[in-house]
Protein backbone atom coordinates (compact mmCIF):
# COMPACT_ATOMS: atom_id res chain seq x y z
CA UNK A 1 0.00 0.00 0.00
CA UNK A 2 2.94 2.33 0.65
CA UNK A 3 4.21 2.01 -2.91
CA UNK A 4 0.68 2.65 -4.14
CA UNK A 5 0.62 5.81 -2.04
CA UNK A 6 3.96 6.90 -3.46
CA UNK A 7 2.60 6.43 -6.96
CA UNK A 8 -0.52 8.43 -6.13
CA UNK A 9 1.64 11.17 -4.68
CA UNK A 10 2.05 12.49 -8.20
CA UNK A 11 -0.68 14.36 -10.01
CA UNK A 12 -4.04 14.43 -8.31
CA UNK A 13 -2.71 13.29 -4.93
CA UNK A 14 0.00 15.96 -4.77
CA UNK A 15 -2.60 18.56 -5.73
CA UNK A 16 -4.89 17.32 -2.95
CA UNK A 17 -2.12 17.69 -0.37
CA UNK A 18 -1.16 21.25 -1.35
CA UNK A 19 -4.68 22.45 -2.13
CA UNK A 20 -6.51 21.10 0.92
CA UNK A 21 -5.18 18.03 2.74
CA UNK A 22 -2.01 19.39 4.33
CA UNK A 23 -2.73 23.10 3.96
CA UNK A 24 -4.01 23.73 7.53
CA UNK A 25 -1.04 21.88 9.03
CA UNK A 26 1.49 23.70 6.85
CA UNK A 27 -0.02 27.09 7.67
CA UNK A 28 0.08 26.21 11.36
CA UNK A 29 3.79 25.38 11.14
CA UNK A 30 4.32 28.54 9.11
CA UNK A 31 2.90 30.65 11.94
CA UNK A 32 4.81 28.78 14.63
CA UNK A 33 8.15 29.07 12.83
CA UNK A 34 7.57 32.70 11.85
CA UNK A 35 7.85 32.02 8.12
CA UNK A 36 4.78 34.01 7.12
CA UNK A 37 5.11 36.30 4.11
CA UNK A 38 3.83 39.76 4.95
CA UNK A 39 3.29 40.50 1.25
CA UNK A 40 1.06 37.45 0.69
CA UNK A 41 -2.59 38.41 0.41
CA UNK A 42 -5.63 36.27 1.15
CA UNK A 43 -8.35 35.31 -1.31
CA UNK A 44 -11.69 36.47 0.11
CA UNK A 45 -15.09 36.13 -1.50
CA UNK A 46 -17.41 39.18 -1.58
CA UNK A 47 -19.61 39.55 1.53
CA UNK A 48 -22.84 38.65 -0.27
CA UNK A 49 -21.72 35.01 -0.39
CA UNK A 50 -21.99 32.53 2.46
CA UNK A 51 -18.56 32.10 4.02
CA UNK A 52 -17.34 28.94 5.75
CA UNK A 53 -16.72 29.17 9.51
CA UNK A 54 -13.57 31.02 10.57
CA UNK A 55 -11.87 27.79 11.72
CA UNK A 56 -12.16 26.40 8.16
CA UNK A 57 -10.79 29.46 6.39
CA UNK A 58 -7.11 28.97 5.68
CA UNK A 59 -5.08 31.11 3.30
CA UNK A 60 -4.56 29.11 0.07
CA UNK A 61 -1.32 28.02 -1.54
CA UNK A 62 -3.02 27.21 -4.85
CA UNK A 63 -4.14 30.42 -6.55
CA UNK A 64 -4.45 31.56 -10.20
CA UNK A 65 -1.55 34.00 -9.82
CA UNK A 66 0.84 31.05 -9.43
CA UNK A 67 1.12 30.44 -13.15
CA UNK A 68 -0.49 29.55 -16.49
CA UNK A 69 -1.43 25.97 -15.57
CA UNK A 70 -3.36 27.13 -12.52
CA UNK A 71 -5.13 29.74 -14.64
CA UNK A 72 -5.94 27.01 -17.15
CA UNK A 73 -7.47 24.98 -14.32
CA UNK A 74 -9.63 27.95 -13.40
CA UNK A 75 -10.77 28.37 -17.00
CA UNK A 76 -11.66 24.69 -17.24
CA UNK A 77 -13.67 24.87 -14.01
CA UNK A 78 -15.65 27.77 -15.49
CA UNK A 79 -16.28 25.72 -18.65
CA UNK A 80 -17.38 22.65 -16.71
CA UNK A 81 -19.95 24.36 -14.50
CA UNK A 82 -21.18 26.46 -17.44
CA UNK A 83 -21.69 23.51 -19.75
CA UNK A 84 -23.02 21.04 -17.21
CA UNK A 85 -24.66 22.69 -14.18
CA UNK A 86 -26.64 19.50 -13.53
CA UNK A 87 -23.36 17.86 -12.50
CA UNK A 88 -23.55 19.71 -9.18
CA UNK A 89 -27.31 20.26 -8.95
CA UNK A 90 -27.85 16.52 -8.51
CA UNK A 91 -25.88 16.79 -5.27
CA UNK A 92 -28.49 18.98 -3.58
CA UNK A 93 -30.59 16.20 -2.07
CA UNK A 94 -27.72 13.99 -0.81
CA UNK A 95 -25.78 16.94 0.64
CA UNK A 96 -28.84 18.10 2.54
CA UNK A 97 -28.49 15.16 4.91
CA UNK A 98 -24.83 14.18 4.78
CA UNK A 99 -21.71 15.57 6.46
CA UNK A 100 -23.43 17.16 9.46
CA UNK A 101 -21.14 17.37 12.50
CA UNK A 102 -22.85 16.23 15.73
CA UNK A 103 -23.09 18.98 18.32
CA UNK A 104 -22.79 21.86 15.86
CA UNK A 105 -25.57 23.87 14.19
CA UNK A 106 -26.67 22.31 10.88
CA UNK A 107 -25.19 23.74 7.71
CA UNK A 108 -26.55 23.71 4.18
CA UNK A 109 -23.41 22.42 2.55
CA UNK A 110 -24.90 22.32 -0.91
CA UNK A 111 -25.88 25.99 -0.79
CA UNK A 112 -22.53 26.93 0.70
CA UNK A 113 -20.39 24.98 -1.77
CA UNK A 114 -22.49 24.87 -4.95
CA UNK A 115 -25.96 26.38 -4.77
CA UNK A 116 -25.09 30.01 -4.09
CA UNK A 117 -22.95 30.05 -7.25
CA UNK A 118 -25.60 28.49 -9.51
CA UNK A 119 -25.62 30.49 -12.72
CA UNK A 120 -22.35 32.27 -11.86
CA UNK A 121 -19.43 30.05 -12.99
CA UNK A 122 -16.88 32.82 -12.41
CA UNK A 123 -17.84 33.11 -8.74
CA UNK A 124 -17.75 29.32 -8.39
CA UNK A 125 -14.20 29.26 -9.75
CA UNK A 126 -13.18 32.07 -7.40
CA UNK A 127 -14.59 30.17 -4.44
CA UNK A 128 -12.78 27.02 -5.50
CA UNK A 129 -9.48 28.77 -4.86
CA UNK A 130 -10.57 30.98 -1.95
CA UNK A 131 -12.32 28.31 0.15
CA UNK A 132 -10.80 24.90 -0.49
CA UNK A 133 -12.80 21.95 0.79
CA UNK A 134 -13.04 18.20 0.45
CA UNK A 135 -16.13 18.36 -1.75
CA UNK A 136 -14.26 20.28 -4.44
CA UNK A 137 -11.36 17.79 -4.31
CA UNK A 138 -13.79 15.07 -5.38
CA UNK A 139 -16.04 17.00 -7.74
CA UNK A 140 -13.52 18.97 -9.82
CA UNK A 141 -11.04 16.11 -10.56
CA UNK A 142 -13.97 13.82 -11.44
CA UNK A 143 -15.40 16.35 -13.89
CA UNK A 144 -11.96 17.08 -15.31
CA UNK A 145 -11.45 13.36 -15.88
CA UNK A 146 -14.72 13.17 -17.80
CA UNK A 147 -13.79 16.19 -19.91
CA UNK A 148 -10.11 15.57 -20.76
CA UNK A 149 -9.44 12.02 -19.56
CA UNK A 150 -7.87 10.66 -16.41
CA UNK A 151 -4.27 10.90 -17.62
CA UNK A 152 -4.52 14.54 -18.71
CA UNK A 153 -6.44 15.42 -15.56
CA UNK A 154 -3.68 13.90 -13.44
CA UNK A 155 -1.02 15.76 -15.42
CA UNK A 156 -2.86 19.08 -15.13
CA UNK A 157 -3.39 18.83 -11.38
CA UNK A 158 0.22 17.74 -10.93
CA UNK A 159 1.46 20.79 -12.84
CA UNK A 160 -0.80 23.02 -10.73
CA UNK A 161 0.77 21.54 -7.60
CA UNK A 162 4.26 22.20 -9.01
CA UNK A 163 3.34 25.82 -9.70
CA UNK A 164 2.21 26.15 -6.10
CA UNK A 165 5.60 24.81 -4.97
CA UNK A 166 7.51 27.24 -7.19
CA UNK A 167 5.37 30.14 -6.00
CA UNK A 168 5.71 29.05 -2.35
CA UNK A 169 9.10 27.31 -1.93
CA UNK A 170 8.58 27.19 1.83
CA UNK A 171 5.98 24.44 1.30
CA UNK A 172 8.81 21.90 0.99
CA UNK A 173 10.53 22.60 4.34
CA UNK A 174 7.14 23.03 6.00
CA UNK A 175 6.09 19.61 4.69
CA UNK A 176 9.36 18.15 5.95
CA UNK A 177 8.76 19.60 9.42
CA UNK A 178 5.19 18.28 9.43
CA UNK A 179 6.38 14.82 8.33
CA UNK A 180 8.98 14.97 11.09
CA UNK A 181 6.26 15.72 13.62
CA UNK A 182 4.24 12.76 12.32
CA UNK A 183 7.30 10.53 12.63
CA UNK A 184 8.26 11.66 16.14
CA UNK A 185 4.65 11.39 17.33
CA UNK A 186 4.88 7.62 16.83
CA UNK A 187 7.47 7.72 19.61
CA UNK A 188 5.47 10.01 21.90
CA UNK A 189 7.61 13.07 21.09
CA UNK A 190 5.74 16.37 20.55
CA UNK A 191 7.85 18.50 18.22
CA UNK A 192 5.26 21.29 18.30
CA UNK A 193 5.58 21.75 22.07
CA UNK A 194 9.38 21.48 21.91
CA UNK A 195 9.63 24.31 19.37
CA UNK A 196 7.33 26.40 21.53
CA UNK A 197 9.70 25.82 24.45
CA UNK A 198 12.69 26.93 22.36
CA UNK A 199 10.78 30.06 21.34
CA UNK A 200 9.69 30.64 24.96
CA UNK A 201 6.01 30.54 23.98
CA UNK A 202 3.09 29.40 26.17
CA UNK A 203 2.40 25.70 25.88
CA UNK A 204 6.03 24.72 25.37
CA UNK A 205 7.71 21.83 27.15
CA UNK A 206 11.34 21.06 27.92
CA UNK A 207 10.36 17.38 28.24
CA UNK A 208 8.10 16.74 25.21
CA UNK A 209 8.32 12.94 25.37
CA UNK A 210 5.56 10.57 26.50
CA UNK A 211 3.10 13.25 25.39
CA UNK A 212 0.83 11.43 22.92
CA UNK A 213 -2.08 10.09 24.97
CA UNK A 214 -5.42 9.84 23.25
CA UNK A 215 -8.05 7.55 21.80
CA UNK A 216 -8.28 5.89 18.43
CA UNK A 217 -10.06 7.79 15.68
CA UNK A 218 -12.40 4.78 15.43
CA UNK A 219 -13.39 4.69 19.11
CA UNK A 220 -16.60 6.67 18.56
CA UNK A 221 -18.01 5.88 15.11
CA UNK A 222 -21.71 5.09 15.01
CA UNK A 223 -24.19 3.88 12.43
CA UNK A 224 -25.81 6.26 9.95
CA UNK A 225 -24.04 9.50 10.91
CA UNK A 226 -25.56 12.29 8.85
CA UNK A 227 -28.06 9.83 7.35
CA UNK A 228 -25.29 8.54 5.07
CA UNK A 229 -26.33 4.88 5.22
CA UNK A 230 -30.13 5.04 5.19
CA UNK A 231 -30.18 7.97 2.80
CA UNK A 232 -28.03 6.45 0.06
CA UNK A 233 -27.74 2.66 0.41
CA UNK A 234 -30.25 0.08 -0.85
CA UNK A 235 -32.45 -1.19 2.01
CA UNK A 236 -30.83 -4.63 2.15
CA UNK A 237 -27.33 -3.11 2.43
CA UNK A 238 -28.44 -0.60 5.07
CA UNK A 239 -30.05 -3.39 7.14
CA UNK A 240 -26.90 -5.48 6.82
CA UNK A 241 -24.76 -2.61 8.11
CA UNK A 242 -27.23 -2.02 10.93
CA UNK A 243 -27.02 -5.67 12.02
CA UNK A 244 -23.22 -5.49 11.90
CA UNK A 245 -23.28 -2.40 14.12
CA UNK A 246 -25.64 -4.07 16.61
CA UNK A 247 -22.97 -6.72 17.14
CA UNK A 248 -19.75 -4.74 16.80
CA UNK A 249 -20.54 -1.52 18.70
CA UNK A 250 -20.96 -3.29 22.10
CA UNK A 251 -17.72 -5.18 21.42
CA UNK A 252 -15.98 -1.94 20.48
CA UNK A 253 -17.22 -0.17 23.60
CA UNK A 254 -15.97 -3.09 25.70
CA UNK A 255 -12.51 -3.62 24.23
CA UNK A 256 -11.42 -0.30 22.69
CA UNK A 257 -10.61 1.36 26.05
CA UNK A 258 -8.10 -1.45 26.69
CA UNK A 259 -6.63 -1.35 23.19
CA UNK A 260 -6.34 2.43 23.38
CA UNK A 261 -4.49 2.05 26.68
CA UNK A 262 -2.11 -0.52 25.19
CA UNK A 263 -1.48 1.65 22.11
CA UNK A 264 -0.81 4.69 24.30
CA UNK A 265 1.71 2.80 26.44
CA UNK A 266 3.35 1.30 23.36
CA UNK A 267 3.56 4.74 21.78
CA UNK A 268 4.92 6.58 24.79
CA UNK A 269 6.91 4.05 26.83
CA UNK A 270 8.28 1.95 23.97
CA UNK A 271 8.70 5.15 21.95
CA UNK A 272 10.93 6.63 24.65
CA UNK A 273 12.95 3.41 24.79
CA UNK A 274 13.25 3.48 21.00
CA UNK A 275 14.61 7.02 20.95
CA UNK A 276 17.26 5.99 23.49
CA UNK A 277 18.11 2.46 22.37
CA UNK A 278 18.08 2.47 18.57
CA UNK A 279 21.51 4.12 18.60
CA UNK A 280 22.89 0.90 20.12
CA UNK A 281 21.62 -1.51 17.46
CA UNK A 282 25.19 -2.05 16.14
CA UNK A 283 26.06 -3.54 19.57
CA UNK A 284 23.18 -6.04 19.62
CA UNK A 285 24.14 -9.76 19.73
CA UNK A 286 22.36 -10.40 16.41
CA UNK A 287 23.43 -7.08 14.91
CA UNK A 288 23.19 -8.16 11.27
CA UNK A 289 19.59 -9.23 11.71
CA UNK A 290 18.58 -6.04 13.55
CA UNK A 291 20.52 -3.76 11.20
CA UNK A 292 18.74 -5.36 8.23
CA UNK A 293 15.44 -4.76 10.01
CA UNK A 294 16.44 -1.14 10.63
CA UNK A 295 17.30 -0.69 6.95
CA UNK A 296 13.75 -1.78 6.10
CA UNK A 297 11.70 -0.28 8.94
CA UNK A 298 13.24 3.19 9.29
CA UNK A 299 12.81 4.19 5.60
CA UNK A 300 9.27 2.80 5.76
CA UNK A 301 8.52 5.04 8.75
CA UNK A 302 10.04 8.09 7.04
CA UNK A 303 8.16 7.60 3.77
CA UNK A 304 4.88 6.71 5.45
CA UNK A 305 4.96 9.77 7.70
CA UNK A 306 5.65 11.98 4.70
CA UNK A 307 2.37 10.65 3.29
CA UNK A 308 0.35 11.44 6.39
CA UNK A 309 0.72 8.47 8.74
CA UNK A 310 0.25 9.53 12.35
CA UNK A 311 -0.83 8.31 15.79
CA UNK A 312 -4.40 7.33 16.65
CA UNK A 313 -5.09 6.39 13.00
CA UNK A 314 -5.48 2.95 11.44
CA UNK A 315 -1.91 3.09 10.11
CA UNK A 316 -0.44 3.00 13.61
CA UNK A 317 -1.64 -0.57 14.13
CA UNK A 318 0.77 -1.71 11.42
CA UNK A 319 3.64 0.53 12.53
CA UNK A 320 3.76 -0.15 16.28
CA UNK A 321 4.81 -3.84 16.04
CA UNK A 322 7.73 -2.79 13.84
CA UNK A 323 8.81 -0.19 16.39
CA UNK A 324 8.52 -2.72 19.23
CA UNK A 325 10.53 -5.30 17.25
CA UNK A 326 13.36 -2.90 16.49
CA UNK A 327 13.34 -1.51 20.04
CA UNK A 328 13.87 -5.01 21.44
CA UNK A 329 17.07 -5.14 19.39
CA UNK A 330 18.06 -1.70 20.59
CA UNK A 331 17.57 -2.70 24.25
CA UNK A 332 19.73 -5.82 23.70
CA UNK A 333 22.36 -3.62 22.09
CA UNK A 334 22.26 -1.15 24.97
CA UNK A 335 22.61 -3.97 27.50
CA UNK A 336 25.56 -5.46 25.56
CA UNK A 337 27.23 -2.04 25.36
CA UNK A 338 26.88 -1.46 29.11
CA UNK A 339 28.11 -4.97 29.93
CA UNK A 340 31.16 -4.60 27.66
CA UNK A 341 32.02 -1.24 29.22
CA UNK A 342 31.87 -2.78 32.70
CA UNK A 343 34.15 -5.64 31.61
CA UNK A 344 36.67 -3.24 30.08
CA UNK A 345 36.86 -1.19 33.29
CA UNK A 346 37.34 -4.27 35.43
Amino acid sequence: SLFGSLHNWSGRQSFWMVYWGWKPHLRQWERLLGWQDSDETDLVMPPQYIQPPAYERVRPFVRPANGPRTRKLRDMIVEIVSENPESYRIKKSPMKFAHQVPGLPPRDYYQEVFGQFDGNPQAFADNFFANANGRYTDYVPYMLGKKIGISRMNELLGSVAKEALFANPKIIPLAMVHAGQNLLSFFGFDLHRFIKFIQDQPGGSIFPVMSSWGTSQYSDVYYNIGNCAEGHLPPHMASEIYRDHEITIPLRDTFFPYTDMLRNWARNLVGLLALVSWWFLPFAPQRRFFLCLAAIIIPYLVFSCSLGYGPYARYEVAVQPLIILLTSGGVLGLWSFIRNQVRVRH
